[in-house]
C-alpha cells in the first residue's frame, strides 16, 4: 500500500469521525450553520480554516474550532499506530523506513514515541493561539529584540518542557537508531530541538533557531527517511514563530522525482545566477501528520532553508481543483495529468522565488514605506508569485521545460484564478493573485468570453509575457528603490479591479 493511500484512509477516518460532531460544532459556531457540510469538513479536516474564518469575527469560536482541529488530527494519528504496529517489514521497505524507525515513531510503555511527542505541539499552539487571542498584550508587552520562541518557552513552560523532555528522551533510546551516518545526524538533531523548545535567553535561543534550520537541512540531505519539521515560520502573532512540528516519510519515490527538480533548479540557476537559487535544494515528502499551527494553517511548502513541498497538502490544495479550472473554464485543451504535473512545477517555482527574506532591510523599508498597509506575508507571497512567472515563460520557449508556452501561459492564468476563486480577500495568496492578473484583465491580455477565459496569443503571446516582465519591474522598483508611484500601484494591485472582481463573480457563481 503506497503511504498515500494510508494517508487518504486517516483521512477519511477522521472527516467520518467529525462529521458526527457536525451537530454539536454548529450550534457552538453559529455563522458554519450557513456552510455546506463538506466545506465545514474540508476546512477541519484538511486544516483550511480559510474556507470560512473570514466569516467568523467571534475569536472563542474560532478557538473552539482549533481545539476541534486537534481533537480531529488525534483520531487521524490512531489510524497511522494502528498501520504500523501491524504492518511487515515489506510494507515499511516500501514506506521508506525500517523497524528501528517504526519504534521511534511509536515509542514503548517507558518512552512514548515521535507520533505523540510531535503531537504535544498541538496543546502549545493552543495555549499561544489563546494568548494572541484574548491576552495579546502577554505576547507583545515585550522588548522588541528579544520577542523570541524563548518567550513561548517562558509563558507556556508546561506545554513546551513537555515537548523537550519528549524529544531528549527519544534521542536517548540508541535501540532506535542505527549507525548510519543518517541516523546519527537525525539523533543530534532531536537533541538540539529539545533545547529550542526549553531555552529561557533570547540570545542563545537565536543561535539554537540557526542551528536548527543548519542540521535540519543535514538531515534532508543526509536522506534519512523521517523529516521531523521545525518551528521556521511566522504567521499567527509576528514576529513569533508559530509552535509546529510535522513529521513526514521520504521513499524511493519521492527521492527519484526529486533529482528531476535538481535539475530544474540547476538549469534555472544557470540563466539567472542567483547563489540563493544555487544553494536551496528541492525535497519531495509525504506529509503523515503535521501538529501546532496546521490545525488552522497547513501549507503545502516551505521556502527556508530548503525548499520542502508537502505532497499530500499539495495534491488536495491544487492538483486535483486546477484541472477543473482549466477544463471548465479555460479556452485550451490541456489534459488533466499535464495539468497536474504542471502545478507541482509552480508551486516549485514559487517556493524557488522566494529570494527576500524576512528580516530584509528592503522589505522593512517598504511596509514602513505603505504605513503598515502592506503585511509582510503580502510581501513575500506578491513577490514569489510574480517574479517567477516570466521567467518560467523562457524556459518553455526554450525548451527547457516540458509543455508549450500556451499550456504554461493558461495555467498560470489558472491558477491565479483559483486562488481567487477559493480564498478570502484578506488572504497573502488571494492579494498575490489580484497582482498577477490586474493588469492583464485591465488591458484585455486575459478576457472573459462565452464563459471562457482568452489570452491574446498574437506573436506567440508577446503581450502576456511584456505584462509579466512589467509587473516585475514595478515591484522591483517598489522594493528597492521604495518609489512612490511602484508603491502606489503595488497597494492598488493587492485588491482586485473592476474587470478582475467581474471575473471573480463569474467563477464564484459557476
Amino acid at each position: 500500500m503506497d503511504i498515500l493511500v494510508l494517508c487518504d484512509q486517516a483521512k477519511k477516518t477522521a472527516r467520518n469521525w467529525a462529521k458526527n460532531q457536525l451537530p454539536t460544532i454548529k450550534n457552538k459556531v453559529k455563522p458554519l450553520k450557513n456552510f455546506p457540510d463538506e466545506i465545514i469538513l474540508d476546512g477541519l479536516v484538511n486544516n483550511w480554516f480559510e474556507l470560512f474564518d473570514e466569516k467568523i469575527k467571534n475569536r472563542q469560536e474560532k478557538f473552539y474550532l482549533a481545539q476541534t482541529a486537534s481533537a480531529i488530527k488525534k483520531v487521524e494519528v490512531s489510524v497511522y499506530r494502528k498501520a504500523l504496529k501491524k504492518v511487515g517489514k515489506k510494507q515499511l521497505n516500501c514506506w521508506g523506513i525500517d523497524e528501528k524507525q517504526r519504534n521511534l515513531l511509536l515509542g514503548d510503555t517507558a518512552t512514548p514515541g515521535l507520533l505523540e511527542v510531535a503531537g504535544r505541539a498541538d496543546s502549545l499552539f493552543l495555549r499561544f493561539l489563546q494568548a494572541s487571542y484574548f491576552s495579546p498584550q502577554l505576547l507583545d508587552n515585550q522588548p522588541a529584540k528579544q520577542k523570541s520562541f524563548a518567550v513561548i518557552n517562558k509563558l507556556f513552560p508546561k506545554e513546551s518542557g513537555d515537548i523537550s523532555l519528549g524529544l531528549i528522551n527519544i534521542s536517548q533510546q540508541n535501540r532506535w537508531f542505527s549507525e548510519e551516518q543518517s541516523s546519527l545526524l537525525f539523533q543530534r538533531y532531536l537533541k538540539i530541538l529539545s533545547s529550542f523548545f526549553s531555552d529561557l535567553n533570547y540570545k542563545k535561543i537565536v543561535k539554537k533557531q540557526k542551528a536548527i534550520e543548519k542540521i535540519y537541512s543535514q538531515c534532508l540531505r543526509s536522506g534519512f527517511p523521517i523529516v521531523l519539521t521545525p518551528p521556521l515560520e511566522t504567521s499567527q502573532f509576528e514576529p513569533y514563530l508559530d509552535p509546529e512540528l510535522r513529521i513526514s516519510f521520504r521513499d524511493k519515490k519521492t527521492k527519484n522525482q526529486e533529482k528531476t527538480f535538481q535539475t530544474l533548479k540547476k538549469n534555472l540557476s544557470g540563466i539567472i545566477k542567483n547563489k540563493q537559487i544555487e544553494q536551496r535544494d528541492i525535497f519531495l515528502v509525504n506529509p503523515i501528520v503535521s501538529f501546532g499551527v496546521n490545525l488552522v494553517f497547513c501549507g503545502t511548502a516551505q521556502e527556508k532553508p530548503e525548499i520542502v513541498i508537502f505532497l499530500r497538502e499539495q495534491k488536495e490544495s491544487y492538483d486535483k481543483a486546477l484541472p477543473t479550472i482549466v477544463n471548465k473554464f479555460m479556452a485550451a485543451a490541456i489534459n488533466e495529468t499535464t495539468v497536474e504535473k504542471m502545478s507541482l512545477f509552480l508551486t516549485i517555482f514559487h517556493e524557488i522565488f522566494h529570494l527576500t527574506g524576512e528580516n530584509s532591510p528592503c522589505l522593512k523599508n517598504l511596509i514602513k514605506k505603505t504605513s503598515g498597509k502592506l503585511g509582510l506575508r503580502d510581501a513575500l507571497e506578491t513577490e514569489a508569485e510574480i517574479l517567477y512567472r516570466p521567467w518560467l515563460l523562457k524556459m518553455s520557449e526554450s525548451k527547457k521545460l516540458f509543455g508549450h508556452k500556451e499550456q504554461w501561459a493558461y495555467v498560470m492564468t489558472a491558477s491565479s484564478l483559483q486562488a481567487l476563486k477559493d480564498l478570502p480577500e484578506n488572504n497573502s495568496y488571494f492579494k498575490a493573485a489580484c497582482y498577477t492578473l490586474n493588469e492583464l484583465f485591465a488591458q484585455k491580455i486575459v478576457y472573459l468570453k462565452n464563459k471562457q477565459f482568452y489570452i491574446k496569443k498574437e506573436n506567440n503571446y508577446q503581450d502576456f509575457s511584456y505584462a509579466q516582465n512589467q509587473l516585475v519591474k514595478n515591484y522591483l522598483l517598489a522594493l528597492k528603490k521604495n518609489n512612490f508611484p511602484s508603491v502606489s500601484y503595488l497597494l492598488a494591485n493587492l485588491k482586485p479591479n473592476k474587470q478582475l472582481c467581474s471575473a471573480i463573480s463569474f467563477l464564484k457563481a459557476s
